[in-house]
């Protein structure tokens, strides 16, 4: 049994710092794409975590809307209380507050031997 990973970020309109020109630079650079390349980009990104240097590698093709995109984000994070940044669910279960990303391996690895995979 494979298990659903989710990453889901906070979203903030009021600030149009760095913060906010990465989410919107994310959102239009992935538009479209498949869940492959959107790990990759994502994996990238947690590498780099320079936007300077994130769009030298990932250059924009086109530029989209992605003004419905940020209100439907932010609505649904007011909704669910997500209130922090990033905010992780395994199999729409959202990760236990005493883990962070860096246990993923450890949380993941304990999934597939509960479930029998290895």
């Amino acid at each position: 049994m494979d298990a659903g990973l989710s990453v889901r970020f906070t979203i903030d309109k009021a600030k149009n710092g760095k913060h906010m020109q990465a989410v919107e630079y994310m959102l239009q650079l992935l538009a479209g794409k498949g869940a492959d390349y959107k790990r990759q980009v994502l994996h990238d990104w947690y590498l780099l975590m320079d936007l300077e240097q994130f769009s030298k590698k990932y250059p924009l093709r086109e530029k989209n809307n992605v003004d419905r995109l940020l209100k439907k984000q932010e609505k649904w994070a007011k909704e669910t209380g997500i209130s922090f940044t990033p905010t992780i669910f395994i199999n729409g279960n959202e990760l236990p507050g005493q883990y962070t990303a860096d246990d993923l391996i450890f949380v993941l690895r304990g999934f597939e031997w509960k479930e029998g995979i290895i």
